[in-house]
């Protein structure tokens, strides 16, 4: 074979994204593209919506999915999996000079409201480490990240390497800064 046909998401940077003009770029990318460059083969990167990547994959649309995809059971049962090529650390973000003595421990956020994106590791990790704080799942980062935006609740707790490059973008407004972390936990 002379082509390897990866697939993508285009909504996670600092992962997978279109870039000003409209390129797909990001870590994930430029993964995929060092493998092809490593077997001397070409490279064709597509992006879809994230919900129809496994599918895609399972339909032998593609050859593989590079898309920090979480290693669970359920997934395990589905696809096969390369080992892991990236540790990435969760982090909170909170608004600028709000909560500033708030410890960033279970103790510390007890009733503070945190968004987390639904069905993530992240999600998994708040609601057991974090159980007497409010976890409220958004169908998306930038659900969440607008919901923090609005005062509607105190942290978003997710990626620290995604919610770094929305602080330092123009979407934030400089609202926010990184709290806390980082944690690293498997």
């Amino acid at each position: 074979r002379t082509i390897i046909r990866f697939l993508t998401d285009s909504d996670y940077p600092p992962f997978n994204y279109l870039d000003d003009e409209g390129t797909l770029t990001g870590f994930n990318v430029d993964i995929a593209r060092a493998i092809c460059l490593e077997l001397d083969v070409s490279c064709d990167v597509q992006a879809r919506d994230w919900k129809d990547l496994v599918p895609a994959l399972k339909r032998g649309d593609t050859d593989a999915v590079v898309a920090s995809l979480a290693i669970t059971p359920r997934a395990l049962a589905e696809v096969d999996f390369t080992d892991r090529y990236l540790f990435s650390p969760a982090r909170f973000v909170s608004r600028k000079n709000e909560l500033p003595k708030l410890e960033m421990t279970p103790v510390g956020l007890e009733a503070k409201r945190i968004g987390v994106l639904r069905g993530s590791v992240h999600e998994a990790y708040l609601k057991a480490f974090f159980r007497d704080s409010l976890a409220q799942p958004f169908a998306s980062s930038e659900l969440a990240q607008d919901g923090l935006l609005a005062n509607r609740i105190d942290l978003i707790f997710g990626d620290g390497a995604h919610l770094a490059f929305w602080l330092s973008g123009t979407n934030s407004k400089g609202c926010c800064e990184l709290r806390g972390g980082p944690f690293f936990d498997p």
